[in-house]
């Protein structure tokens, strides 16, 4: 997978797009590292975490930076390693992305800029371990509501905001299939 979230693949015929994760029925405890063994976090570490996020969150990226738009908000994240200035990109994308929002929401939420490290801080934005990245994005009290979120995943999906971002995991309806 390169260090990004997973390709998207089409289904045959009129069934939702699947990810490679998805694809992936089943992993084993094994196989994911634990926080412990993690001296450089990647892309691919992030993009684990992020999997694990509930339904209600979608997930989208452009290069390392990844989009998440759930009932806590709205973050872009990045992982530390591989990118020089990694912090910059996230905060120029998170700015971008609260600008185009206000495009099309009379309500806009705030966007934050988050790098996922391994203790040290970052100039300029947010930062956490990444043992704390799932409880910081999901566990906090409900910022969106699921019209909100909706409607953001909706853009997204469409492609309407600049920088355009990349969905990888939308939204499931009560139905299980993805819009």
């Amino acid at each position: 997978m390169g260090g990004h979230l997973p390709e998207v693949y089409e289904t045959p015929g009129p069934g939702p797009a699947i990810s490679s994760h998805e694809a992936q029925a089943t992993r084993s405890p094994a196989d994911v590292k634990s926080v412990s063994q993690i001296q450089t976090i990647t892309a691919a570490d992030l993009d684990d975490v992020l999997w694990q996020l509930p339904e209600t969150f979608a997930l989208a990226q452009q290069g390392p930076c990844r989009l998440v738009v759930g009932p806590a908000g709205c973050t872009v994240v990045a992982a530390e390693a591989g990118v020089p200035d990694v912090h910059h990109d996230v905060e120029a994308l998170a700015q971008g992305t609260r600008t185009a929002l206000a495009d099309h929401l009379e309500w806009v939420p705030f966007v934050d800029a988050l790098v996922v490290t391994t203790g040290t801080t970052v100039d300029s934005v947010g930062s956490c371990e990444l043992g704390s990245l799932r409880a910081l994005l999901a566990d906090g009290p409900d910022l969106l509501d699921a019209t909100a979120v909706s409607r953001i995943t909706a853009l997204l999906n469409e492609r309407r905001l600049e920088p355009s971002w990349d969905v990888v995991r939308s939204l499931s309806t009560g139905s299980g299939t993805l819009y």
